[in-house]
Order: C-alpha cells, then sequence, then structure tokens
C-alpha cells in the first residue's frame, strides 16, 4: 500500500476585489477576467499540478482551506466555497474545522502551506496562531508560508517562527529591529520584470513566457571524470539540469540572512531574528552535495563495475 501524504493548502482574501482561492484563471468566464470576481490570486494551476503529478513512492491528499468565514461580503457558506473552490472556509490554524462530518487540525497533516494575500504588519492577536504553527513544526510538521511584496502576507506570517525571519515582513522597521520590506511602488523597489517579445518592459510581461534568468551559486561535488563537479543548492536541481530561471514580477519580496545565528526561533516567544537553523540548512544543502552525492555515485559506479565483470 502507498503511503499517503496530507497536504493542506490554506489561503485568504486581501480585499473585496482581491480574492485568493483554487480555481484556474482560465477557466473563468472573459468577462470576470478583470472584474471583482477574477481569479487573478487563485491557486488553481498549482494545485491542478500537484494533482496531475505522477509522485514516486506515495500519494497526495489535498485539503483547500480559506480563511473568510461564512457570511463574508454577504455570501453563505455554499457561494463562499464555490466561488474559491475551497473545502472548508472560516478556517483557523488554532482550530479544529469539519469535512464531510469529519472533523481535522493540523496534526492531521504532514504538510501546510499558506499562501496569504492579506495586508498589514504582525499583527499580535494572531499569536495564537503562531503558537499552533510552531507547535505543528516542533512535532515535525511541515510548513511553508509566503506572501507577497511589501507586507503581503505579514498579519500572522509575520509572527510565526522561522518563517518571520527568513523574509522581511515590515512596511517599516518593526519594534524588535526588524528591517522594513521593500516597497512595492518607486525607484527602490525590487523588479525582475523581463521585457517581452516587444522588447518593452510591461505590467503583462510578468505573465508571458520570459522568464528572469538567475545565477545559482555553485558547490564542489567530488569528482567527475578527473573534473571537480560543481552543483547549486539541491532545491536548484532536477533531472534536467540545473534550474536557471524563475518567474518574473514588478515589485519582489526580499529574503533574509539572519544576523545573529546563535540561537533557534522555533518556538514562538523566543527572541525575534535569531536563527541557528539557516546554518543547519546551509550546511546539510553542502554536505549533501560535497559528500553524500558523490559517493553514491561512487558506489553506483563500483556496482557497476562488480557486474560488468561478473
Amino acid at each position: 500500500m502507498r503511503q499517503i501524504v496530507r497536504l493542506l493548502i490554506v489561503t485568504d482574501d486581501q480585499s473585496e476585489t482581491a480574492h485568493g482561492g483554487f480555481l484556474c484563471w482560465v477557466d473563468q468566464d472573459p468577462a470576470d477576467a478583470g472584474g471583482d470576481f477574477s481569479r487573478d490570486f487563485h491557486l488553481g494551476e498549482f494545485v491542478r499540478c500537484l494533482s496531475d503529478t505522477s509522485w514516486v513512492g506515495f500519494d497526495l491528499r489535498i485539503v483547500k482551506a480559506h480563511r473568510s468565514p461564512a457570511g463574508h461580503e454577504g455570501f453563505t457558506e455554499a457561494q463562499i466555497k464555490a466561488d474559491r473552490g475551497a473545502d472548508v472556509i472560516g478556517f483557523r490554524f488554532d482550530q479544529p474545522f469539519t469535512i464531510d462530518r469529519r472533523e481535522f487540525t493540523l496534526s492531521d497533516f504532514d504538510v501546510v502551506m499558506f499562501f496569504s494575500l492579506a495586508f498589514n504588519d504582525p499583527d499580535p492577536a494572531l499569536a495564537p496562531e503562531a503558537e499552533a504553527i510552531a507547535r505543528f513544526m516542533e512535532d515535525g510538521g511541515g510548513f511553508f508560508g509566503t506572501g507577497d511584496h511589501f507586507f503581503l502576507g505579514a498579519p500572522l506570517l509575520g509572527l510565526v517562527p522561522r518563517v518571520r525571519s527568513m523574509r522581511r515582513w515590515w512596511s517599516v522597521t518593526g519594534p524588535n529591529g526588524e528591517p522594513a520590506a521593500p516597497p512595492p511602488f518607486g525607484s527602490t523597489r525590487i523588479d525582475t520584470t523581463r521585457a517581452g517579445a516587444d522588447g518593452v518592459t510591461n505590467f503583462e510581461d510578468q505573465s508571458d513566457d520570459v522568464p528572469q534568468e538567475i545565477k545559482p551559486k555553485l558547490y564542489p561535488s567530488g569528482y567527475f571524470f578527473g573534473r571537480i563537479r560543481m552543483l547549486p543548492h539541491p532545491l536548484l536541481c532536477s533531472p534536467d539540469g540545473r534550474i536557471t530561471v524563475l518567474p518574473d514580477h514588478m515589485h519582489e519580496g526580499l529574503c533574509e540572512v539572519p544576523d545573529n545565528l546563535a540561537a533557534r526561533t522555533f518556538i514562538a516567544n523566543a527572541p525575534f531574528f535569531k536563527n541557528a537553523d539557516y546554518i543547519f540548512r546551509h550546511y546539510m544543502a553542502w554536505l549533501n552535495l560535497v559528500w553524500v552525492l558523490p559517493l553514491l555515485s561512487w558506489w553506483h559506479m563500483i556496482r557497476r563495475a562488480k557486474v560488468s565483470a561478473a
């Protein structure tokens, strides 16, 4: 029997005209594509890709949760579920929820992903939810959290241990010295948009087929036919080679290398911006590239040689 990996994907709304959801943009009525109910911020293509992939050694079971409650913007529970493509609405990380008469909590999942559109600085009122996420991670659960430019996603994600130290979330310098995120507009924004086929940079070019190019940092990874083999971080390795492009965008956020690596921030009440986990992640990636992959390659070559000799 194949192992089941249980994935919970969570999103929210930004405003009355910017809704997060799980439906595909290309499936909507063309009349709605530019209106108040546009699926510009939906995750439908991402969910479809996860669902359609033939995973090796396991199957993926996905639950889609939305944070808007029944009555939001005058819609019923059924209407919000249909409009956002969600399995459950009114979701809170520190509260159980029900699907088809079965009750779930975070502990029922292996991985949780939160794609947040809510904008504002980190909100202390959401600390109980951040603590629930911290306990989930402490118990071995995997958590991924992201927003968009400036402080999108910050009200909750800016409180979550480790997540709050790996990205700039604040609109201004935070109360504990947290650095401000880059602005969404103006000359100091981080713009990676590449010009389209017409050679002119437009807002729509971030949706075309011309991505931004990246230059991954390379690490020595043993010898290959007498030459030092150089590879990027495992996240940027693929069966087709190095990943050297990413989607372009007109106002990027900014990831952060913590300035103090002497302690962990895994628990919710730890001091901000002290994250030894960065060293661990960096070291383990280096270890895998320098030792594990070369040793496996060496073992494979020896094994093939023995088989050939036999």
